[in-house]
């Protein structure tokens, strides 16, 4: 049996999501960011075609590969990378992508860092597992 495999195409989150640009900051002026970047999410995902959205059922075990596309004078650590995508995560538990972001669903988190001057973006790839 072939694993089916959904990929996910995010704007890239806000800089101040970034797990080492958050120092300092009130954490109700996070909460305006995030749920700022959810507005972008939900405008990405409502010109994703209907059948590319939700797997039904929604998955319950899975592995995710995130790739982050920066654009020209952006740069990122990739182990920082995981904490940046995290908006972009929980909003595809709230759309009943995944059940959960927890490690009792996500069996392996894979990040990865390119470069796309003219579309930077956030990707994530969900392979759904038996």
């Amino acid at each position: 049996m072939v694993n089916k495999t959904y990929l996910y195409t995010f704007p890239l989150p806000p800089i101040e999501l970034k797990t080492n640009r958050r120092m300092g900051q009130h954490w109700g002026a996070l909460h305006q960011i995030k749920k700022g970047y959810e507005m972008e999410c939900l405008a990405a995902w409502s010109v994703m075609p209907e059948e590319d959205r939700r797997p039904d059922p929604h998955i319950m075990h899975c592995y995710m590969i995130v790739t982050a596309y920066l654009g020209t004078g952006q740069s990122c650590d990739p182990s920082d990378l995981g904490s940046w995508a995290k908006s972009a995560v929980d909003f595809m538990v709230k759309k009943k992508v995944i059940a959960s972001d927890s490690s009792a669903c996500v069996s392996e988190f894979t990040t990865y860092v390119s470069r796309d001057r003219k579309w930077p973006r956030l990707e994530i790839s969900v392979e759904a597992l038996p």
